[in-house]
């Protein structure tokens, strides 16, 4: 601090120099530091890669059943569109297992949505998470996993009451669907009884958007 003194104040005089040397530096390290704490709150994206959400569009008109309940338990029959991309997942699994009977190994195919068309469907899908059903999911990531049944010889099965429960376009666009090129689909409701399942998923019925 003396020496810093000394070099400011030569002589009896103010050295201006020296100053304006500090008041540069000062500058430039009060600039770096604003510009790292303003690139911590910016999520990096690199130049031209779009987000997953707009790479959805909801803008083809057509005709869904509408509702304001968004009953997903077979309490409610209405459509809705989902964005996103299809992942498999194996485990072990069985409905009512004896005692020592092995379960048995599962190929689950889970829809991750990433933008809906419609909010009230999203909130629908948490509230049954939050009551304990275990047919869908959230990710670590904070994206819901719907699931679509299983993948039994690359096709996609359900055990539904729909007969038609998915067809071979839609089959094959969501198995090629990625996060880099996601996809949208129609998921239609039925009101049923409950029901166990083994290929579960709530959807009745899924198409191509």
């Amino acid at each position: 601090m003396v020496e810093l003194n000394k070099m400011l104040i030569a002589q009896g005089k103010t050295n201006w120099k020296y100053i304006l040397i500090v008041v540069i530096l000062a500058v430039i390290v009060g600039g770096v530091a604003l510009w790292c704490s303003l690139r911590q709150e910016l999520p990096y994206q690199l130049p031209g890669v779009k987000k997953l959400e707009e790479k959805c569009n909801f803008s083809k008109e057509i005709n869904l059943r509408k509702t304001t309940q968004y009953g997903i338990f077979g309490d409610d029959a209405f459509d809705t569109v989902v964005c996103g991309y299809s992942v498999t997942e194996t485990a072990p699994f069985c409905i009512e297992c004896e005692e020592g009977e092995p379960e048995i190994e599962r190929a689950s195919i889970y829809f991750v949505i990433i933008d809906y068309l419609d909010e009230g469907f999203k909130k629908s899908i948490e509230e049954g998470i939050e009551m304990g059903n275990t047919v869908n999911y959230k990710d670590d990531e904070g994206n819901y996993r719907f699931n679509l049944g299983c993948l039994e010889e690359g096709k996609i099965t359900a055990d539904t009451q729909s007969p038609d429960y998915i067809n071979k376009e839609t089959q094959e666009a969501i198995l090629k669907s990625t996060p880099e090129n996601p996809i949208s689909i129609i998921l239609s409701f039925e009101e049923h009884f409950g029901r166990e399942c083994f290929c579960c998923s709530l959807a009745e019925k899924v198409r191509l958007y």
